[in-house]
């Protein structure tokens, strides 16, 4: 597993059709190294269907673009915009629900956890849980 961070330059080189139009996460890569793995099985997708496809998603009026990816609510969040098909989103969706099951930190298997004070989610294994979270129950909030 990854240790670190994902960083936006490596990502434009290593998937340049998915980073090829200027404005591309301009937020950067808001995540933690645990769904590293995530991402890449996405991007490289995405990457050879952009590949197969150039004259509909890249050369064209609304060329695919990655806005931002990050965590909210506990999960990944992967915005994109311009011209994107179904499967695309089926990747992307399934690539955010999968995000629920693993540790964000470590990569372990994981379940959304909310913060003791109640304002954070986030998924995480048990060690990374430490004393800080507990599993998240959609009856625990109003």
């Amino acid at each position: 597993m990854e240790k670190h961070t994902l960083v936006l330059e490596d990502l434009e080189k290593q998937y340049p059709l998915c980073f090829k139009h200027k404005g591309c996460c301009m937020y950067g890569v808001e995540i933690q190294p645990g769904w590293n793995k995530i991402i890449h099985v996405l991007l490289g997708r995405l990457e050879d269907h952009l590949a197969a496809n150039p004259e509909k998603f890249i050369d064209c009026e609304f060329p695919f673009r990655i806005d931002q990816i990050k965590e909210k609510f506990g999960t990944l969040r992967f915005y994109v915009s311009g011209e994107v098909d179904e499967t695309m989103w089926d990747w992307i969706n399934y690539a955010e629900d999968q995000s629920a099951n693993v540790c964000e930190v470590c990569a372990k298997r994981g379940v959304v956890h909310v913060s003791k004070g109640g304002f954070w989610l986030k998924t995480l294994c048990s060690e990374c849980a430490k004393d800080e979270y507990i599993p998240y129950n959609r009856n625990m909030m109003p």
